[in-house]
């Protein structure tokens, strides 16, 4: 009986990988999921523009706030200029990493690049998918950067607006319930 049982296990998994490789060739060939993709070209990404905010709602200091949005001629957040032999840090990612809402000055790129010294650039695009990450890696930042200036690429994707604040809420849950010393 066993060997009946991985027999039938091992036929019913091949069908299903079969069918799995059928159904994603026919989304592939007929959907419009990479023809719809931003990451062909420079994704989604906003170019040579200079936008105002004004996140004094997003604040919690109280005051008026107002957040200064820059993206340079090739799509990146300003970042210190490097010398042409200087090594560089590349960001990918969506909102967390692109932060619209967050002045240029006061990004995590930014206080990463004084703290290390060096250039780090900004390449998220608020909305992409993982695999609109990797594409724009091959067809937006390989375009514009010398490989042998990236010395590291740091990957922020996955992390959800949603997901970030369910984190949060459970934090500020916690701290509220834990006795304070």
């Amino acid at each position: 009986m066993g060997l009946l049982h991985a027999k039938l296990v091992r036929i019913a998994g091949f069908n299903l990988l079969i069918l799995g490789a059928f159904l994603v060739s026919i989304d592939l060939l007929l959907g419009k999921y990479f023809s719809n993709s931003p990451a062909f070209g420079i994704p989604a990404a906003q170019v040579d523009v200079k936008n105002t905010y004004e996140t004094s709602n997003i604040e919690s200091t109280g005051g008026r706030h107002i957040a200064i949005y820059t993206r340079d001629h090739d799509g990146y957040r300003p970042y210190k200029v490097a010398l042409p032999n200087n090594k560089l840090i590349l960001t990918v990612g969506g909102s967390t990493t692109d932060q619209r809402w967050v002045d240029d000055h006061l990004t995590w790129q930014r206080k990463l690049e004084n703290k290390l010294g060096i250039p780090v650039l900004n390449g998220g695009v608020d909305g992409q998918s993982s695999f609109g990450h990797l594409l724009s890696i091959e067809n937006w930042h390989s375009k514009l950067l010398n490989p042998n200036r990236v010395d590291k690429i740091i990957l922020l994707v996955g992390v959800t607006t949603s997901d970030l604040q369910q984190v949060l809420i459970r934090q500020s849950a916690t701290d509220m319930i834990r006795p304070h010393h």
